[in-house]
Order: C-alpha cells, then sequence, then structure tokens
C-alpha cells in the first residue's frame, strides 16, 4: 500500500471525504506526485480543529482567514504575522 493511499484511508477512517487524484508525473522530475485533497468545508474545519498544522506558513492563513474573512494572496509570512498583529480598526 502506498502512503497515499494509507493516508486516503485514514481520513476515510475518520469520516472525511478525501478525493485521491490518479498519479501524474510533476513537470521536471521523474518521480509521480498524488493528489490527496480535502475539499468539504466541514472536513476542513474538522481537520484544522481536530489534527491541525505544524507549519507556520499554513498557521497564519488560516488565523488571516478566520480575521479578516479572506487571506490576501501571495502573501509572505512576515506580512500575515503584521496583519494579524493590528487590530481590526487599523486594517
Amino acid at each position: 500500500m502506498k502512503k497515499a493511499d494509507a493516508q486516503y484511508k485514514a481520513l476515510k477512517d475518520l469520516g472525511l471525504s478525501p478525493r485521491l487524484k490518479n498519479p501524474h508525473k510533476g513537470k521536471k522530475d521523474k518521480n509521480y506526485i498524488y493528489d490527496l485533497e480535502i475539499y468539504r468545508k466541514d472536513d476542513i474545519k474538522f481537520f484544522i480543529n481536530k489534527i491541525g498544522f505544524k507549519n507556520s506558513k499554513h498557521i497564519t492563513k488560516i488565523q488571516v482567514f478566520e480575521k479578516l474573512g479572506y487571506c490576501p494572496p501571495h502573501t509572505k509570512i512576515e506580512q500575515r504575522k503584521n496583519i494579524l498583529s493590528k487590530s481590526s480598526k487599523d486594517l
């Protein structure tokens, strides 16, 4: 069983509805790329609340989204931290 299949099964066992796309070759890479997606709003909320992220890139994007209702595209981590440190009236 490939890692992507095991991760897919684990998410299904948690009651989520993930999508596992067919493997494809990357642009410059000889290796196959496996896309595993969680796309339903309730599944995303469950994943964030129960599993979460370790990467501050993803954490700050979620925090900015929760604060503003959207996350501005192409922002760096420091820019998102700056947004989070400001009060609502300063935005």
